[in-house]
């Protein structure tokens, strides 16, 4: 018969990660729970096989044996699987079970090194909350002899009522109690928190923490040399988010100014431990990026040692200093006096400044289920699933990211903003590859498609926030109201979202597959000085006056007015650079008057390149691309903000 089996709250336990850590964490312990899940269906009866995710017999091996040596660094395996059994109350059962004690052995395990010993000190009741918030975190459904629907409704069948916990609550997870427990005792509770802190390190418990258990666990597990786990993990291994938006500057260092990179290092070195953080990052690139082996310390730097307002804040980038006689106030003055010394160095040099913008990549399959539908197929789609996600780390790796989850159709990565765009596509491509020879034997059906979505984020903004945007923007955005097989990118800096496009892939990427996009011409109108983005946004303002709609707001365009053609529209265009070229005479965007026809033909050049990017595209019901009779800046706005390399420019 056919089981079917879910562990839940995705979202309760992955999408809120406060750090970059917590989302790798949290995603590979829910891989890691589910495989074993399934390893205990196929333990009980030889019979028992996993039909979806693909899984292999040594797979289920290193799941199911708790010396196993085999497991990736990051999460493959979905929340959910379907398995083929023989009965399907002893598959549940099974399951159930490897889920519970798996997650109470690692609990207890984290209790028992990391917390009761601070516990029993200054604690209140923290040992009932623990178990309380430990035994009750999991929602196990399962049902057999059924379709995956019937799974979905099992799941709105509430076990036990939701209560709502008492005192102070988690800093991370907001719906539970902090474990300290104190609720009167304030100076007991910093008492807590503060020894907890000395024990685990500033880096696993930053001093505005106030941690649930379900927190503590994913923040510390992967400190534990745990049997059951198969390997040691090192958390410490995983980059902030600070690291992943200054490292194509940091590469740009290494390549172009080592010595200069390699000074402010042995600075940093001299002056404060615990600064190089990121070394193991910078051993997982090394191979892929050689010219950091230049200034391979520099390049091991925590990213917060990168930023002028991030090394300034003592709560984020809190420093030990080298030297017993050192003062922590004053090392950091040291430090950030070189720091800036770097940076006007680096702007001297043509390199500029490390931009705050890292990119999330989310990837998703489009209408899987409905592929799924025909069982004979079933085997050969999951073929291709378990290729294309063997595929993703390396093809991720490559372009200088590095993986959070890559299973069956799903891509959760880390990016830097000048690889995001090549990481997709090459990731498109594979996807594609994978399922080509399934789409030929199955003669006249739609060939497989996945969308994306990437988000350029402000690392100050909660990681919360950029991940909710993220599925946003796919499943709304790029889905629902681009027709699939499109991406969808959005801006979010610390004020707000200030672009938000989507377009099919078929217009997005070049047909040549050769990693070009559809603004790569604007980009370099705009790196050459042709078009500044503050005329962007007053094009933007112009638009919303023809419309009488206001000022539009990301991801909204505004219809062309009847009787416009397109050429009244890139005359208007054409007027408006030649006015801002005008506005600012000695300091504005240069004409491209180089054009063998003068100084306005080149003006339409541009103009006539920026009015194809602000047309918006999509996907009918049939998969055809088609033209839609919309206008907006914000696809242009993306190309200025990538042309800037991620700095923050000014509107006026």
């Amino acid at each position: 018969m056919q089981f079917h089996f879910s562990i839940g709250p995705v979202q309760a336990f992955i999408g809120q990660s406060r750090r970059t850590r917590d989302l790798w964490a949290s995603s590979y312990l829910l891989s890691y729970l589910a495989g074993r899940a399934m390893a205990a269906v196929c333990k009980i009866d030889s019979d028992n096989t996993i039909t979806l995710p693909a899984v292999t017999d040594g797979d289920l091996h290193a799941y199911g044996d708790d010396s196993a040596d085999a497991l990736p660094d990051h999460a493959t395996l979905p929340n959910r699987f379907v398995a083929e059994v023989r009965d399907g109350s002893r598959a549940g059962k099974a399951a159930a079970d490897a889920v519970h004690c798996t997650w109470c052995d690692l609990a207890n395990a984290v209790w028992k090194v990391f917390v009761k010993q601070t516990a029993d000190k200054y604690g209140h009741g923290s040992a009932e909350i623990w178990r309380r918030q430990i035994e009750h975190f999991w929602q196990i459904t399962w049902v057999a002899d059924a379709d995956a629907e019937f799974l979905d409704a099992r799941k709105h069948w509430r076990a036990h009522p939701v209560l709502s916990e008492p005192g102070y609550h988690c800093t991370m997870m907001g719906d539970y109690q902090e474990v300290s427990g104190q609720v009167s005792e304030r100076r007991e509770q910093r008492r807590f928190w503060q020894e907890l802190r000395g024990k685990v390190g500033d880096l696993n418990l930053r001093d505005d923490e106030r941690l649930c258990a379900i927190a503590l666990v994913k923040r510390l597990f992967p400190k534990l040399r745990c049997h059951r786990l198969g390997q040691a993990l090192n958390q410490v291994a995983w980059p902030s988010t600070l690291y992943v938006a200054a490292w194509p500057w940091v590469r740009d260092m290494c390549e172009h100014s080592p010595d200069m990179a390699c000074a402010y290092a042995r600075e940093v070195s001299s002056r404060s431990e615990d600064a190089f953080s990121e070394r193991p990052t910078y051993a997982k690139l090394r191979g892929v990026v050689d010219v950091i082996k230049n200034a391979s310390d520099f390049a091991g730097l925590d990213g917060n040692y990168m930023f002028t307002h991030a090394l300034a804040n003592a709560n984020a980038t809190p420093i030990h200093a080298a030297r017993a006689d050192d003062d922590s106030d004053e090392v950091r003055k040291h430090l950030l006096a070189a720091l800036r010394r770097l940076v006007q160095q680096a702007k001297q040099t043509g390199l500029g400044e490390p931009s705050p913008f890292y990119a999330l990549l989310l990837m998703d399959g489009d209408q899987l289920g409905k592929l799924l539908e025909n069982k004979a197929q079933r085997p050969a789609i999951t073929a291709a699933l378990t290729e294309f996600a063997r595929r993703v780390p390396d093809i991720v790796r490559e372009h200088q990211g590095h993986t959070v989850y890559a299973g069956g159709d799903d891509v959760l990565a880390l990016m830097p903003i000048d690889q995001v765009f090549a990481a997709a596509q090459a990731l498109r491509h594979a996807y594609r590859d994978e399922f080509a020879r399934l789409s030929e034997k199955n003669q006249g059906s739609d060939k497989p498609t996945i969308s994306a979505a990437v988000v350029f984020a402000h690392y100050r903004l909660p990681l919360r926030r950029v991940l909710r945007t993220a599925h946003h923007l796919l499943d709304d955005v790029a889905k629902e109201q681009c027709g699939r097989a499109s991406v969808a990118l959005s801006i979010q800096k610390s004020g707000g979202e200030t672009a938000r496009w989507a377009t099919p892939w078929s217009y997005f990427a070049n047909s040549a597959d050769d990693g070009k996009t559809c603004i790569d011409a604007l980009m370099t109108m705009m790196r050459e000085g042709h078009i500044g983005a503050s005329v962007l946004y007053r094009i933007r303002a112009m638009l919303g006056c023809i419309a009488d709609v206001g000022e539009l707001g990301p991801g909204k365009g505004i219809p062309i007015p009847e009787g416009f053609t397109n050429g009244d529209m890139e005359n208007l265009i054409v007027a408006e650079l030649a006015s801002d070229r005008q506005r600012y005479a000695d300091e504005s965007p240069k004409s491209p008057s180089g054009h063998p026809d003068g100084p306005d033909k080149g003006l339409r050049v541009v103009a006539s390149t920026l009015l194809r990017v602000m047309h918006w595209r999509r996907r009918n019901g049939e998969g055809e691309e088609y033209c839609e009779s919309m206008l907006s800046t914000d696809g242009a706005v993306i190309a200025a903000f990538l042309a800037n390399k991620g700095q923050e420019e000014d509107r006026t």
